[in-house]
């Protein structure tokens, strides 16, 4: 008997808007899909090694934002998407995000053999995870998804499964993918 390969999981959801950067509902999934032998992909940890040397090595330094005139203290590198256009922030800040579209999509696209999304008012607000669902669409690979709210019409013919919590994923996976 041939032994089983690895399936690698992509952990999709938001970053940009949700709490430390969406790593609370990745860290307590992550030990589930180890238990039954998955190798997890999860952004959170992936681009903080990868990306690492395309940090701009300076502060993030208070802007007035573009539209509003209101002053703006980045915690993050996201806070930096409403820094004046044209000026040398923004220019930084976009090359940084290019970086980390690029790298995320060649995840989805050539190494994960399956997307786990965590669809909640948070992936609801950003762009990302709406990019990384159609890309999975588009590779055939399938997505199973928790979700707190409504999926866009537009995005839900690319979910396989969709479970209302984590415990009922869980259950799944492990029936699905156990010994």
């Amino acid at each position: 008997m041939e032994k089983k390969t690895r399936i690698s999981t992509y952990l999709a959801g938001a970053m940009e808007a949700a709490d430390h950067l969406g790593e609370g509902w990745r860290n307590n999934i992550t030990p589930t899909l180890e238990e039954l032998g998955f190798e997890v992909l999860d952004p959170c940890k992936l681009e903080a090694d990868k990306l690492k040397n395309y940090r701009p090595n300076s502060k993030l330094l208070p802007f007035e934002h573009w539209r509003t005139g209101e002053i703006v203290v980045p915690i993050y590198w996201h806070h930096m998407k409403n820094a004046p256009i044209g000026s040398r922030q923004r220019g930084r800040f976009c090359t940084y995000m290019n970086v980390i579209k690029k790298f995320d999509l060649d995840i989805v696209y050539d190494r994960c053999d399956m997307v786990i999304v965590y669809w909640d008012e948070c992936a609801a607000r950003g762009a990302g995870t709406h990019r990384e669902l159609d890309a999975a669409f588009e590779a055939s690979k399938p997505v199973y998804a928790v979700c707190e709210c409504d999926l866009p019409a537009w995005l839900a013919p690319c979910i396989t499964a969709e479970f209302k919590n984590f415990k009922d994923l869980s259950v799944f996976l492990k029936e699905e993918f156990g010994d």
